[in-house]
């Protein structure tokens, strides 16, 4: 590891997870958001990506996906995720950054042969600056396979990975 990481959702948690991993040495490939102008400033934010404004298979040429879109939204992106990748799911991680959701709401994934978890920062990301996450608790939870990335991930980042 490091790898290549797609983010969706283009917001002040994908942006700061994001920069660090970017910072870290992880390729970042497609970064999704609700437009081109929040996917654009998503990646002038991180200094890497491609941006989309919509969900595209593209999304599947990273090993790791991480979803940081809003809570109840995550449902629906992994379903529609999941019918865009389909069979191409199996052996991707795919993780969400919801402290109120379990990896479960990533079913569709997992039934397609993705590894799926959470990783949840303990930190709000309410001022237009990205927190420190640098000894920040990160919960982290699902399949094996998820949790191992996750706690990689964290730990790179300099976070506490706590399950």
């Amino acid at each position: 590891m490091p790898e290549r990481l797609s983010i969706v959702g283009a917001g002040r948690v994908g942006r700061a997870l994001g920069r660090e991993l970017h910072g870290l040495g992880w390729r970042i490939g497609v970064v999704t958001g609700t437009s081109m102008t929040t996917a654009r400033a998503a990646v002038r934010a991180i200094g890497a990506g491609q941006p989309a404004d919509s969900l595209t298979r593209q999304v599947l040429n990273s090993t790791v996906i991480l979803i940081t879109t809003p809570d109840d939204t995550i449902e629906s992106v992994a379903k529609e995720l999941a019918e865009i990748g389909g069979e191409e799911w199996r052996g991707k991680i795919a993780l969400h950054t919801s402290g109120a959701n379990d990896p479960s709401i990533l079913k569709p994934l997992a039934d397609l042969g993705a590894a799926t978890g959470s990783m949840h920062p303990m930190q709000t990301f309410s001022d237009r600056r990205p927190p420190e996450l640098d000894g920040r608790v990160f919960g982290i939870d699902g399949s094996p396979a998820a949790l191992k990335v996750a706690r990689i991930m964290v730990r790179q980042i300099g976070g506490v990975p706590v399950s």
